[in-house]
């Protein structure tokens, strides 16, 4: 039984020796085998930051917006489980506004984003609104809505909750690396 442990422990530093770079050499085997020669070096690991693909800036792809939108972006500059910011302005005009700047934490790949507005129509009424958005990271290339609560305080007809949607339940928007905002 000791002999067959020395023999493995002997072969298997063999293999590793064998594996470790330099040159490869199989012994007792008859020269037919074919040799290859020396192991190309491949050096270190290449480095991609400090935390791989999930550090430094993303935004996410929301897709397009009629013209009265003049900024819309959704955007982090510290990685995916970071702080991510969510920017939304909009003037449709009679008074109906957007002036939207939030943030959502995502540490652990999860976070509930909370953003809302008030506004008055000329002569007709107010608007208050609120958005709280349950959020989910899909892997590294999207984020996913689980959960949309949307409130609105009106006395006026027509501003429904969906009208304040801003994003769509269980649909995945695709991440795009880099932002020009960070």
């Amino acid at each position: 039984m000791r002999s067959a442990r020395a023999l493995v422990l002997a072969g298997s530093v063999v293999f590793l020796a064998a594996c470790s770079g330099g040159e490869t050499q199989v012994e007792g085997l008859p020269d037919t085998t074919g040799a290859t020669g020396p192991t190309a070096a491949t050096g270190p690991t290449a480095a991609t930051g400090p935390t791989a693909a999930t550090g430094g800036a993303f935004t996410l792809d929301l897709g397009e917006y009629p013209a009265a939108v003049s900024e819309v972006a959704f955007f982090t500059c510290d990685g995916l489980e970071g702080t991510w910011r969510y920017i939304f302005k909009a003037d449709f005009g009679a008074g109906v506004a957007f002036d939207v700047d939030s943030e959502v934490d995502m540490a652990g790949g999860e976070g509930t984003l909370v953003f809302g507005g008030q506004f008055s129509v000329l002569d007709v009424g107010s608007v208050t609104w609120t958005d709280t958005v349950d959020l989910q990271l899909v892997g590294t290339r999207g984020i996913k809505a689980t959960n949309v609560v949307v409130e609105v305080d009106t006395n006026i007809p027509g501003f429904t909750d969906d009208i304040f949607e801003n994003f769509p339940k269980n649909r995945t928007l695709a991440i795009i690396e880099g932002s020009d905002r960070c």
